[in-house]
Parts: C-alpha cells; structure tokens; sequence
C-alpha cells in the first residue's frame, strides 16, 4: 500500500508535457538534492523574496530615475523622468515577478506579461562591493529600452529548467512566449534528460548519467550553457532550424543543435559564461587528452565539495624550479577578472595562465 501511494504521489507531480517534477527527484535522491539546492544552477530562476529598496536610483546617461520597492506583498520597479517644473513624467512602474541569476554575481528582475512573455527591468542587483542597484548590460546608454527587451527562449535556455511553450512559439522569429507556472531553476533534467519514465519505472532506467557518456558528451552537458554568451552583436552560436526550443538532451551530439562561431586566437574577451571555452584554450586541458573536465574541480550535486588547489597539484606536485610551493595556486593561476559584457561583474576566468596577468 506504502509502493501504491508513492507511486501516486508521483503521478500527479508530473506536469501535463511529460517532463517530472524536479522535486519528485528528493523521494529518492535526498541528500544530492539537498546539496544541489545550494548551487547557483539551482537558483538560477525564482520568485523575488527579498529585493533590496531603493528610494531613487538616477541614471544620467538616459536622464531617468528609478525606484524599487514593496508594495502589498509584491515588489515593484518604476522609472520617472523630470517633466515640466521638476514634475514627473514618462512615468512606468511594473511588478517584479521573477528573478533571473542566483545572486551570486547579478540578479535581474522580470515582469509577466499577459501575453505570457516576460520583459527584463532596467535596474539590475550587483553583489560586488557588498550589494548595489545598476543598469543591465543592454540599458546604460542614453536610448536605454525602457523595459521592452524581451526574456527570449536563449536566456531562458540557460537561466531555468524546461518551460512550457505554446505551440506554434517555437518557430524561427516568434515571440519568446511562456505558458503555465514557469520552473524554479536549473533542475536535474537539464543534466540527466527528461525523467518522465524513470519517475513512473525507476528500475527502467530512463536518465542518463554524464559520467557514463563519453569525454565529449560529458563535456556539452556543460557546454550547452557555459560555453559562451551572446551580449555581443556576433553571437556565440546559431540554433539550427530543424531542432526546436529546449529540445537538446543530454548525450546527444550539441554540434546537431546548434552551430558555433570561434573567436580568433588573438581575441581576449572575457565573457561572463564563457568557463568552458576560456577553459579549452588552456595548455592543461590542451595536455590533458581531454580527461580535465568541468567535473574534475566542480561537483555539481554539491558546490562545497571540491579543493580546487588538490586538483592542480595531482599533476603539478613538483613545482618548476622558479615556482615557489605555494597552497593557493587558482588565484594566481585562474585570476578572478572583470568580464567585458557585464561591467559590473567580476568572475574567475577558467583560461589557466602559467604567467599570471599583472594586478
């Protein structure tokens, strides 16, 4: 009777489009989902709970103020601009109804539209320096949009679990719309596949483990959202035409799913998810046979659980005759820097340096 009403349980937590319920993963997995809670993929996408106020933030550049604030229980953004006799004018105010990044180096803030699409605010929540209101990447400029861009199926792609989409939605150039309560965050299927069937039949297998795949497909479970980003006006890559949005499994070849553009050797640029690439230019993934994978530093089940120092020295336990031995290679090695598309936001740039860039 106990296996009837688990299986129960179960079966109603399964949404209408196949795709489990992530939270039908902790019956089983406790411990992993627990941990896995505390990783920024997990909090990814959620819905506002503590946005910090502001009284009145002025961006000069497009002559706008802007507010954040409670209001009823909800939060709420607003911009103004000065009118006739220092008046207001131009006035917007929108609810605040998602927030898209875990917060441990941005969080911006979205609107529902009845349509079912969502807009990004102007104002975005930087954690560097203790925490501090600033302008999207895109808005801080004179003809910032006002709240018109739109969360297109690429953002969510990378910032959230599989969503629902209506049909019709996901053909080339149709409006990014979503339908239903939307997921709260990056959830076991985007590493494992689709867990439909291993939900109803566990012992019928049904999810993939990256472990068992090949060194390639391990590394696109990663790649298919830390490769690079598209802030800039060339994009990283191109989705093809006959794969639709949300539809890349884990295993399968990402090079079917989307095509991706290189940069020249002599390109620099840093970008705020570019851990991957920044990381295949290194000697020591060039050295390694492709065995240094994202997971030999990173567990993805439980961001605490790795010593990232121990992973330099199982190869480099005798130092060059010029390196002093020290405890602490990644800062000097993996130097945190400021990224090129999110001004405001400085990252470890996983491009390994056997000199380090000056301070």
């Amino acid at each position: 009777m106990k296996s009837l009403r688990l299986a129960i349980f179960l079966f109603l937590l399964l949404p209408a489009d196949g795709i489990a319920d992530s939270k039908v993963c902790a019956t089983c997995h406790a411990k992993i989902y627990q941990t896995y809670q505390q990783s920024g993929m997990a909090r990814s996408f959620s819905t506002p709970t503590d946005v910090h106020p502001v009284k009145d933030f002025y961006h000069a550049a497009s002559e706008t103020h802007f507010s954040v604030f409670e209001r009823g229980g909800h939060y709420y953004q607003r911009r103004w601009q000065s009118g006739y006799q220092g008046r207001e004018a131009n006035i917007d105010e929108k609810s605040i109804d998602y927030v898209m990044g875990s917060g441990n180096h941005v969080r911006t803030f979205l609107h529902a539209m009845p349509s079912g699409a969502l807009q990004q605010l102007p104002l975005a929540w930087y954690t560097e320096k203790g925490g501090y209101w600033d302008m999207n990447p895109g808005y801080d400029n004179p003809e910032q949009p006002n709240a018109r861009r739109k969360i297109n199926y690429e953002c969510m792609g990378c910032h959230n679990a599989y969503p629902r989409i209506p049909g019709g939605h996901d053909q080339f150039r149709t409006e990014p719309v979503y339908v239903g309560d939307l997921p709260q965050g990056i959830d076991c299927q985007r590493c494992h596949g689709q867990g439909d069937r291993h939900v109803k039949d566990p012992a019928s297998g049904g999810v993939i483990n990256p472990a068992r795949l090949t060194l390639e497909r391990q590394a696109e479970t990663c790649m298919q959202c830390h490769l690079e980003t598209t802030s800039f006006p060339f994009p990283h890559s191109v989705e093809k035409f006959e794969h639709r949005p949300f539809s890349y499994q884990p295993g399968e070849d990402l090079s079917n799913y989307q095509a991706f553009f290189d940069h020249p050797a002599s390109d620099d640029r840093f970008q705020i998810v570019s851990s991957v690439y920044r990381l295949r230019q290194s000697q020591c993934f060039r050295k390694s046979g492709d065995k240094l994978q994202c997971t030999t530093c990173h567990d993805p089940h439980d961001p605490g659980a790795r010593n990232y120092n121990q992973v330099c020295r199982d190869c480099h336990a005798q130092p060059a005759s010029n390196h002093t031995v020290a405890a602490d290679c990644v800062t000097c090695h993996m130097q945190k820097r400021r990224t090129d598309d999110v001004v405001h936001a400085v990252m470890t740039d996983h491009l390994i340096r056997r000199t380090p860039l000056p301070a």
